[in-house]
């Protein structure tokens, strides 16, 4: 498969869906910040390290009907370096009303398309899970979130592999129509 297609294929794709009613078509910017506890199990066959702490950590969506753009990118500091992870992301993402107009559920799966690191091996795969519960009370552009995320990927021909796992709590506001 060509990963130089396949991103825009699906953006072509996702375009070329039925719209949505007008009012649910506009354009919105969201900015957010959260929280998150983390904890980090790196193995390969001369390491065994296990990592845990709590990260801030922001978040840029841009949003047009049902395609979203979101920017994700991380920055490790410990001990022995900063390590920058970079990548260019397909998600596919579900929310539903939980009996409420202002509660949602959200699940997102991503893969990983591309990326830039700054880690002596190069990645193989990166793939995701996602899922919480996201607040928006009527009214007010604010939102909440708290929400569970698990990341995993492998690096260097599959010999070195990392798992992180986060418990989010995220603030954030919605510029435009929501």
């Amino acid at each position: 498969m060509n990963l130089r297609l396949l991103v825009p294929g699906t953006l072509l794709c996702c375009l070329l869906l039925p719209l949505p009613v007008s009012a649910q078509g506009s354009f919105t910017a969201s900015l957010g910040l959260d929280v998150s506890a983390i904890s980090v199990k790196s193995e390969s066959p001369t390491i065994d390290e296990n990592l845990s702490g709590v990260v801030a950590g922001g978040s840029v969506a841009l949003t047009w009907s049902r395609l979203s753009v979101d920017l994700h990118a991380r920055s490790y500091i410990t001990g022995v370096g900063t390590q920058r992870w970079l990548f260019w992301e397909l998600r596919l993402a579900a929310q539903t009303r939980l009996g409420s107009p202002v509660l949602l559920a959200y699940f997102e799966g991503w893969n990983g398309v591309s990326s830039k690191l700054d880690v002596a091996e190069s990645l193989d795969r990166a793939q995701g899970l996602e899922g919480g519960l996201r607040l928006e009370p009527r009214g007010t552009p604010f939102w909440a979130r708290i929400g569970y995320r698990v990341d995993h990927t492998r690096l260097g021909g599959g010999v070195r592999r990392e798992t992180a796992e986060y418990i989010m709590v995220g603030l954030g506001v919605a510029l435009g129509a929501r």
